[in-house]
């Protein structure tokens, strides 16, 4: 048994959600930031993903584990075997529209746009104007409701393609199968990449290609 982390990071979390049915772990604990946050993501993932009885009677426990599982455990267990695709029990109904989020440079706080990751101001204002007919998803964290989690998703499960920065939203698309495009900020301001090398996490232009 090892405890799993639920953050506010809804990608990251329900990768967790898979991995302790991956595990077949019977004494899973998941160690959550927020508890209801936590809560909140698993009726949503209950919504539109096969649970089985290792992750439906996993306990919820306050404070975020220091030392959960790493990355290369959720590659071999989750990533690399398309969990996400395979566990999916809504059916996609790919319609005609785009879904997109693009973060902010210069935000402030744990939300869309607090990353190296998002656009300058100038930047985010074209992109809005370019794909203002289409389906703006937002935030990926500070849901108010089940519902309005379950809504977005269901719209990015719908889409035919995905376009954005990066982040959970980008993530999951990828993960359950629909085009996916990161954009990247190179001129004025120059966007960075994280990647994790040798278990340390660090940023990097996002054209150069890391080869294992």
């Amino acid at each position: 048994m090892k405890n799993y982390n639920a953050s506010g990071a809804l990608h990251s979390t329900w990768t967790n959600f898979l991995l302790i049915d991956a595990l077949e772990d019977d004494e899973a604990v998941i160690c959550c930031e927020d508890v209801k946050v936590a809560e909140l993501y698993k009726e949503v993932y209950l919504n539109h993903f096969d649970a089985k009885e290792w992750f439906k009677n996993a306990k919820l426990k306050d404070g975020k584990h220091q030392h959960g599982w790493n990355t290369e455990t959720m590659d071999k267990y989750v990533w690399d075997t398309g969990a996400y695709i395979k566990n999916l029990k809504t059916e996609k109904n790919t319609n005609n529209t785009f879904a997109y989020s693009i973060a902010k440079k210069d935000t402030k706080g744990a939300s869309l746009g607090a990353t190296y990751k998002g656009v300058d101001d100038e930047m985010h204002d074209m992109m809005e104007e370019l794909l203002h007919s289409q389906i703006n998803l937002g935030d990926s964290r500070n849901f108010k409701s089940a519902e309005e989690l379950n809504d977005k998703f269901i719209k990015l499960l719908n889409c035919k393609t995905f376009i954005g920065t990066e982040n959970s939203w980008s993530l999951l698309a990828s993960r359950v199968e629909i085009p996916t495009m990161h954009l990247c900020q190179l001129w004025p301001h120059h966007a960075l990449k994280r990647v994790t090398i040798d278990h340390a996490r660090v940023y990097i232009d996002p054209l150069v290609d890391l080869v294992k």
